[in-house]
């Protein structure tokens, strides 16, 4: 009885695509997006590995100005909701922009010094105190999401929550983009430093 269910062939395994090639243009595994298929892009023969197409999340910066990429990155200490509105984090989060060493002294900026970020794309300021290290590359800066540049009503007033006034959240600058087939959202932005006056 068991054999009737089976069928009169036994499965055989190791033929695809060791011994016959799957039935795709390559004879391989080939990976589609559902946005290619909005046109017959099978018929068309779309390549199963295209090349690289930057996405259009930000302006690019112009190199070897005042203008960087801007990274947006987490913490355990002061990157949510939850931890950023405990006191501990205070002490414990950074509200700094990190900038390389090369660009703060092309730019004339020191350790410690306050400077506006102006996002490119989104034309938003804010002020930042500036962290040199060797942590970030050359035309690049960094600063943690969420963990600055609160405006909240109900603490921005409170003696005890000031500190989440300071700095910037990396995402004011961020203008949005999400990738159209996955929905990931870019949260790195371009952004110009401008020295304070005074």
């Amino acid at each position: 009885m068991l054999d009737n269910c089976r069928g009169s062939r036994d499965k055989e395994y190791g033929v695809y695509p060791y011994k016959k090639p799957f039935g795709t243009p390559s004879g391989k595994v080939e990976i589609y997006s559902f946005k290619s298929f909005e046109k017959p892009a099978y018929v068309r023969g779309i390549p199963p590995f295209t090349a690289h197409i930057p996405a259009p999340a930000f302006t690019p910066p112009k190199r070897n100005s005042n203008e960087f990429i801007l990274v947006s990155g987490k913490n355990c200490t002061s990157c949510s909701g939850l931890s950023m509105f405990a006191l501990p984090s205070k002490y414990l989060g950074d509200r700094t922009v990190w900038m390389n060493p090369e660009d703060a002294e092309r730019l004339g900026i020191s350790h410690g010094e306050t400077v506006e970020v102006e996002g490119i794309d989104t034309a938003y300021k804010g002020n930042a105190q500036i962290t040199v290290t060797k942590k970030v590359i050359s035309g690049s800066l960094f600063a943690f999401g969420f963990s600055g540049g609160n405006r909240i009503k109900h603490l921005a007033d409170h003696p005890d929550y000031q500190f989440i006034k300071e700095g910037i959240n990396s995402h004011w600058y961020a203008k949005g983009y999400a990738q159209p087939v996955f929905g990931t959202v870019a949260n790195n932005s371009a952004v110009r430093i401008n020295k304070l006056r005074g």
